[in-house]
């Protein structure tokens, strides 16, 4: 069994003003929030620039984790991501993480999570199954490599652009048959995906791992590009500045 507990719906709030909720509180998955729930979730609503935004901070720190700090997450889902009152996207809720098998390897690959196996474990206990790779579902797949979180991360993708509605919900089971069920999705599933991006998300979704694109890929993408999300992307970098590089930017206003 998992040693580890996964905590769902995990309501954070920070008197200073730092974090504020969980994606899956934002998205509506208010189970574990307080009562009365807070009204800036309550009446919370994405703009489209912080979606594309949150997107690529995502991104981002998969790319670090994945090719600098060589772990695999194995749980990317709205739950596992933090939002702060600034607008900043953070991954969290490593509870499943991995190491790679041998570090040493150029092409790493993770253990497998096997969760055929796990099917009288308690849902608290295991990986959101909504967002779940199906190398996860094939007995045969003995190891993983970071191409797994890449699906996870398009499946909430999906999920960001779809209201809030998962792909495929599984309602707490999961078999084998899942993977039949995303090789037969029509094409108009990702309708509400932006067009320049869809082919793009499709990819992810593949069931062939070495047909997704990694993390820095996804990263270029042309939704990305948007003005707004480089000005942001500026502004983040700015605020990271210390006070003297602060003080040579503004003095260049005068």
């Amino acid at each position: 069994m998992f040693t580890n507990i996964h905590l769902i719906h995990i309501y954070f709030y920070s008197s200073n003003d730092e974090v504020m909720a969980s994606l899956a509180n934002l998205l509506g998955f208010r189970d574990n929030t307080p009562n009365p729930i807070p009204t800036e979730i309550e009446n919370f609503e994405f703009f489209d620039v912080e979606i594309k935004y949150g997107l690529l901070q995502i991104s981002e720190g998969l790319a670090f984790l994945h090719n600098d700090v060589k772990l695999l997450h194995r749980n990317i889902s709205p739950e596992s991501i933090i939002v702060n009152r600034n607008g900043v996207w953070k991954i969290s809720g490593f509870h499943f993480c991995a190491t790679p098998i041998n570090p040493n390897e150029n092409a790493l690959k993770f253990p497998q999570l096997n969760l055929l196996n796990y099917s009288d474990t308690p849902n608290i206990a295991l990986p959101n199954l909504d967002y779940i790779a199906p190398e996860y579902l094939d007995k045969d797949v003995l190891n993983v490599d970071t191409n797994a979180d890449m699906f996870s991360l398009g499946l909430l993708t999906f999920t960001l652009y779809n209201k809030g509605k998962p792909l495929l919900p599984t309602d707490g089971t999961i078999s084998s048959k899942r993977i039949e069920q995303i090789k037969r999705l029509p094409n108009s599933t990702f309708n509400c995906i932006p067009e320049d991006s869809r082919n793009h998300i499709k990819m992810l979704l593949s069931i062939d791992p070495t047909l997704r694109p990694d993390a820095h890929q996804f990263s270029k993408l042309h939704i990305f590009e948007d003005v707004l999300v480089k000005t942001l992307q500026y502004m983040d970098s700015l605020y990271q500045w210390d006070n003297l590089q602060k003080s040579q930017f503004y003095k260049g206003f005068n």
